[in-house]
């Protein structure tokens, strides 16, 4: 059950607006959404992947020589999603990461 909680968080992140979240707002979002616990990881632990990686910033990009990483938990191109850039992508969410008129994904609207 909480695997669906995690793919409806994500899927809410396609979305057509970014935003930065405060640390409490996103904390209390993915327990709400019943993330604390999962796999064994706790929301702070969430936060401070989050905090470290993205800057709580739902539209960071970071640009690898080989893959780019995109969103509020710099997800992968080479894995999770399809970008113009990563050669032999796996793309195990079906979906774009974002081009150069989309939004990348894994941005957020509540």
């Amino acid at each position: 059950m909480k695997t669906l909680h995690l793919l409806s968080f994500c899927l809410l992140m396609v979305a057509n607006e970014t935003r930065k979240f405060e640390d409490c707002e996103l904390f209390y979002k993915l327990r709400d959404l019943g993330l604390d616990g999962f796999r064994g990881i706790d929301v702070k632990q969430w936060i401070c992947l989050v905090s470290h990686t993205s800057g709580f910033n739902t539209s960071a990009l970071n640009v690898g020589p080989t893959a780019s990483n995109y969103g509020i938990f710099l997800l992968s191109g080479r894995w999770w999603c399809r970008d113009a850039k990563t050669l032999d992508t796996r793309n195990h969410c079906n979906l774009s990461c974002g081009g150069k008129n989309e939004v990348p994904i894994l941005t957020l609207t509540c």
